[in-house]
Formats: C-alpha cells, structure tokens, sequence
C-alpha cells in the first residue's frame, strides 16, 4: 500500500493556504501542477508504496505517544531542493515547534536529513523552477489529530483515504 502519516488542515487553515497557493498562481509559471485542495497536508512522513499497515501505523502511534495537541506557524515558500532550482514548491514552517520536530524525528530516524514540516503546493511538470513568493500573512495550523493514509494515484478509487487516526490532547 502507498501510505504516509500526515495532518490536514482545518477547513479555515485550508481557506488560508489556498489563498497563498492562489496568490503564487499570478507569481509563478504555469508548466506548474498545482496540489487539489483535498491533498493539502503537512507530510509528516511518507512510508512508501509498499508499505504495510500495522507497521506503519505502529511507527505513527510511537511517534506521537506522549505528544499533546500544538500549533505550527507557516510562514515561508520554498521549494524542493531549492528555491531557485525547485522541482516542488513547498508552504514551510522556517521554526518549526518541539512537537512537529519530535513527532518528524521520531517518524523519519532512518533519513539523513533532517525533518522539514512542510505542505506541497505544486510540482514542476517538466524542469525546475526559481520561486518568487509575494507577501503572506503567517498561517497558523492546529496540529491536535495525525493521519495514516492510503494514497491511491488512479482508477476510481483515486484520493487520499485516511486508514487511521491518533488524538493529540490538549
């Protein structure tokens, strides 16, 4: 299964990145993809296309024991692997809160890089990118639930399809 562990936003945090996505529509090219509105999420970590389940979620429900609801504020766009050179354009926390690091690191100890909470805006349909970001207003993200979900990519049953959820209390 293609599987990662996400958040998704509220629908008044979505209304808020959708204007910023909006916005970099007029600023950036158009051989853009831009993400649909019901893919937005902070990635926390993508487990693979073969991934298993219950050890996927087993590695979630690790990740986030201990861990109580908290905000994360956005506050710049990048890109992937660079903001001249970007292959994705990216919405990034540039100071990320204890919970998201400890929940990312937790999620992702077997990378080289460290974890950068972001949420994808679009992908370069052919080459790369440079990202001139107008000006936003941070976006302030609730982060009190974590997502497994099954990402299909075709047929009818396409979408994200979240498999199982955790509460963050507080």
């Amino acid at each position: 299964m293609r599987l990662f562990a996400g958040v998704f936003p509220s629908s008044e945090e979505l209304r808020r990145i959708l204007a910023v996505q909006d916005d970099l529509r007029l600023h950036l090219p158009a051989r853009l993809g831009w993400t649909r509105p019901e893919r937005l999420h902070l990635t926390l970590r993508f487990f693979g296309d073969d991934a298993e389940e219950n050890a996927s979620a087993a590695a979630v429900s690790e990740a986030v024991e201990g861990i109580g609801a908290f905000d994360l504020v956005f506050d710049a766009v990048t890109g992937f692997p660079s903001a001249r050179r970007a292959r994705v354009v990216v919405l990034e926390a540039r100071e990320p809160s204890d919970g998201i690091l400890r929940i990312g690191s937790r999620l992702n100890r077997e990378e080289s890089k460290p974890y950068r909470p972001h949420i994808t805006l679009a992908r370069a349909r052919t080459g790369q990118v440079a990202i001139e970001v107008p000006h936003f207003e941070p976006i302030l993200l609730r982060v009190s639930e974590v997502c497994l979900v099954h990402s299909v990519l075709g047929g009818p049953d396409a979408g994200y399809h979240v498999l199982r959820r955790w509460r963050l209390e507080g």
